[in-house]
């Protein structure tokens, strides 16, 4: 009886993996909906354009939320970048923004052990 359990129990925890790896998903912030502050959306497309006043962000049943200002999303870098980058990205600054929120649009939780987060970020040593 104890190794029919215990068997039970290996096949119920490989299904539980396997349901919870099916619900990954990656956000490029390309072909989702930007909600703009004074109303209005656009979608990035990887086409070199950006827009400023994005109030919050929707892609793969994630929300992006700029708390206390807005941000931008779309092709920032390519500003800098003297041409065509064709990255799209989600940008702010912090003097602009209290805080960014992200939840799942349905409000289910969602594990944050695999959020994968990267930054242009540069800290140097203040002497």
């Amino acid at each position: 009886m104890k190794r029919l359990f215990l068997t039970w129990f290996s096949v119920l925890l490989l299904f539980s993996g396997i349901v919870v790896s099916a619900n990954a998903v990656v956000v490029d912030f390309t072909g989702g909906t930007a909600y703009l502050t004074g109303g209005g959306t656009v979608t990035p497309n990887n086409l070199g354009g950006w827009t400023d006043q994005v109030d919050y962000y929707v892609q793969g049943g994630m929300k992006f939320d700029f708390i206390g200002g807005s941000g931008t999303i779309g092709d920032y870098y390519s500003i800098g970048a003297g041409g065509f980058v064709g990255n799209d990205v989600i940008h702010a600054h912090w003097f602009l923004v209290s805080s960014m929120v992200i939840t799942k649009v349905d409000d289910s939780v969602f594990d944050i052990n695999y959020v994968d987060v990267t930054s242009n970020t540069m800290l140097r040593q203040i002497q």
